[in-house]
Formats: structure tokens, sequence, C-alpha cells
């Protein structure tokens, strides 16, 4: 699904969120699992798959060449990171969490075609070196309108802030450009959670943007599943499934060019809970 229509169908459930609200019966409470005031997690992210493609523009030039960071230079498709995430409880119908990491790659590679990035064109067989450096922060506030003891629904509404360095080096014959951006990019989405046990969740979450607006068009889409069990009072560990794409196409404005950002991997954390 693209991020347009995966936006468009969570807009289209707003209208009905007013006649959902349930609240739980006097007295009844959360099963533990769902009950956590402050929740901070720390773990790998393990990344099993990587698509990145981008594109400089110039003024002199104009156009550059589409890149494919795994294909054309030679960028791994795999990697391991860490992660933080973070969640705070405002009442029984609302919360905050926020999440970040920091991922650097680099790879050495002799070109099988010219490539034009910026200014500067980068021709066939000569050996560049490259190096991409990812910085994403989440910030997201979460509204449930339906719950029960082992299960709520809600929407979120927050920003996805993406900082992206990259670089391309060519010592032999003495030609370098860099560029560097920053991608804020609000989103709105839904989330659930279901107690499968006391002490075991399945938390599913699911945010998505598109816009188009003065020769800017981008969407995001970033889904997280995850398990979660509490090993003791204050400690658990998780597992989780997340898969994210970004793409943003400014023309000649903000971004003079084109990036395009998807990955799926495996998380593994250690969460502290009160």
């Amino acid at each position: 699904m693209s991020g347009r229509h995966a936006l468009l169908g969570l807009l289209a459930l707003l209208p009905a969120c007013g006649a959902l609200v349930v609240p739980m019966a006097e007295g009844a409470r959360y099963a533990p699992c769902l009950d956590h005031t402050f929740e901070v997690s720390g773990g790998l992210q393990l990344f099993s798959e990587f698509d990145t493609k981008l594109r400089v523009d110039s003024e002199v030039l104009g156009l550059g060449t589409t890149i494919d960071l795994e294909d054309d230079l030679g960028f791994n498709k795999t990697s391991n990171v860490a992660r933080f995430d973070m969640g705070l409880a405002l009442s029984e119908s609302s919360r905050l969490d926020f999440s970040i990491f920091n991922l650097t790659r680099g790879a050495e590679h002799r070109l099988e075609r010219d490539i034009q990035i910026g200014d500067k064109l980068f021709q066939i067989n000569w050996d560049v070196h490259s190096a991409i450096r990812t910085t994403v922060y989440k910030l997201a506030y979460r509204w449930v309108f339906w719950r029960d003891r082992r299960f709520d629904l809600g929407l979120s509404g927050g920003l996805h802030w993406i900082g992206l360095a990259a670089k391309v080096g060519s010592d032999s014959f003495a030609v370098y450009d860099r560029a560097a951006y920053e991608l804020p990019l609000p989103v709105v989405g839904l989330h659930a959670r279901y107690a499968l046990l006391d002490d075991l969740r399945l938390s599913l979450s699911s945010e998505a943007f598109y816009v188009e607006i003065q020769g800017i068009t981008g969407y995001l889409t970033d889904t997280r599943l995850d398990l979660d069990w509490d090993i003791g009072d204050n400690l658990g560990l998780g597992l989780g499934l997340n898969g994210f794409r970004t793409s943003v196409d400014a023309g000649d404005q903000w971004l003079h060019g084109k990036f395009t950002y998807e990955y799926g991997g495996l998380l593994l954390y250690l969460r502290v809970f009160f």
C-alpha cells in the first residue's frame, strides 16, 4: 500500500472515533503489561534489507543520476545498529512515545556506469568511496479511544525527523561531492495492544504521511509489530519487526533532488518499566 492510500485510509476512520470511545467499567484495571506508566527500551535493530536511492540535481548540469546506493555504490544491504525507545503515559487514554537511532554505512566500489551527483560527474571504472549517515528521531502522541482490560486501540500523531548526510569521492581523480538534508515529516496513524497474558503483550502501530505542495512530493510509512514479555517487576524483553519507507522529491526546491529510503528488520531489546 502506498503512503497516500495508507493516509487516506486512516483519515477515513476519524469521523467514527468519537462514537467508538468505550471506557472500562468502574474499578476495572488494565492487564499489568498494559498498565506501565513509563518504559525505556534499548537494544539492536537488525536491518535485514536496505533499499536507498538518491538523486542530487545541479543548476548547471540539470537532473542528477538516480543512484541505488546498494547496487551502484556497493553498500551492504544488511547492518546492525543500537536503538533507543521511550514511552510515558500522560493519562489512562494518552501517552508520548519517542525513538532514536543513528546509522552510518560506508563502501568502496568500482563504478559500472557514469553517475552525476550535483555538479560532479563520476565516470565508469572509477574507484569511489562513499558514506551515508542516517539519523531518525520519532515523536508521537498516542490517544486511546477504545479499551478494555486486555485490549486498547487508538490514534496517533507525531513527527519523524530524518537527518541524512552522504558523500562520494574518488581519490584517484580528485573528485568529491557531499549532500546533507533534514527531512521533518509529520505523520498520523493507528496503534493497538493486546495482552495475551498478564505479563505478555502484542503491539501493532502503523503511521503514514503524504504531501503534494509547491513542487514537493513526499510520503512515509512506518509499521512496527512487537511482542513484549515482562520477566520481572520492572524488567522485560522484547522482539519486534519494523518496516519503514520514505520518499521525498523536491525538484529544484529545498532538497534539490530526490531521496528514497526503505528498510525492514528485526528488533531485539531490553525494557525497564514502572
